[in-house]
């Protein structure tokens, strides 16, 4: 059987051989012309894939994730994490996983733990750094190692923030699509969508430039703005955007500088929840703000009494419970 497997080969090379030597110069050319425009082409083709897939605002179909998150089918879950004087929410709906915010740099292992530990959450649909400070961008990277990110909005890309630019460098590293998202942009969260509603224009206060968007699920919506200011929210109202939410997660912790009575005259919120650590040096929340919120008709919940604030929906009505008083 070798032998006959031998002489099969030795036969096909001859009359490969054979072949060339027919072949005039001018057919030889054509033949290297071929098959150089066929690399080329093939080239091409890899190298426009990989921009399509890199930077475009809209997912591939096989950048799609399965869903791995957990929860009931048919329900949003909302974790205000307790994370002191910072910020960090984890959302999850039918399977899929979004995050705004991740607290300080020493909360990173938290972010890793109640993500990956806790939760099982191994696939991030969408992470949002609503804006540059350490203590909404700090332990993202925790979020980054747990898990895949497949889409990280940022208001801006570069500012002179160390624990901002690591957390940029660590997305891109693991993949994720890094990007500044424009206002009217929406993505699916499973049965839930996600419109981005600001900044509309550059403010000069960082502040106001966080990331401002509207969760909705059923008939159930929810506002997340990171440390949007008077300015910011005002513009959001010139504008006549779909600002009515549920549940409102007050901006910039409660400080005085937000949470403005025509912003809220808006937002009509029922529920109001505040990330704040107790006795800190910023005297947050104001109680300013706290009267204009319980003036607007919103129950306010702080996570420096509650602990971390677990919200769930089924479209049609919310639950709150608190698993550190549990």
């Amino acid at each position: 059987m070798g032998s006959f497997w031998s002489n099969l080969k030795w036969k096909w090379k001859l009359r490969r051989v054979s072949r060339r030597k027919h072949l005039t110069p001018w057919q030889r050319k054509q033949r290297r012309k071929r098959r150089l425009i066929a690399a080329l082409v093939l080239a091409l083709a890899c190298a426009g894939l990989w921009l399509v897939e890199r930077f475009a605002p809209w997912r591939l179909p096989w950048r799609v994730p399965r869903g791995n998150a957990p929860g009931s089918e048919g329900a949003l879950s909302v974790y205000y994490l307790d994370v002191g004087q910072a910020d960090a929410t984890i959302l999850t709906c039918d399977g899929h996983a979004m995050v705004i915010d991740g607290g300080n740099v020493a909360d990173a292992g938290l972010m890793y733990n109640k993500l990956r530990k806790e939760l099982g959450v191994t696939y991030i649909d969408l992470m949002i750094a609503t804006h540059p400070h350490e203590d909404h961008v700090g332990g993202l990277s925790g979020a980054i190692n747990a898990c895949t990110v497949d889409t990280f909005l940022t208001p801006v890309l570069e500012y002179d923030n160390r624990p901002f630019e690591i957390t940029i460098d660590q997305a891109r590293k693991k993949g994720a699509r890094v990007r500044v998202p424009k206002s009217g942009e929406r993505f699916e969260l499973g049965g839930a969508q996600v419109e981005i509603l600001g900044p509309l224009q550059p403010y000069d206060d960082i502040n106001n430039m966080s990331i401002v968007c509207r969760v909705t699920y059923g008939e159930m919506a929810f506002l997340f703005g990171g440390d949007a200011e008077r300015e910011e929210e005002q513009d959001l109202v010139n504008a006549r955007l779909e600002l009515s939410a549920d549940v409102l997660k007050a901006f910039h912790h409660g400080s005085n500088s937000s949470s403005c009575r025509e912003f809220l005259r808006k937002v009509k919120p029922r529920w109001a929840v505040i990330s704040v650590a107790d006795d800190n040096d910023f005297d947050h929340p104001s109680p300013k703000a706290l009267s204009r919120l319980k003036d607007a008709g919103a129950t306010v919940m702080c996570t420096d009494e509650c602990g971390t604030i677990v919200c769930t929906s089924d479209g049609k009505d919310i639950r709150f419970r608190f698993p550190d008083k549990e």
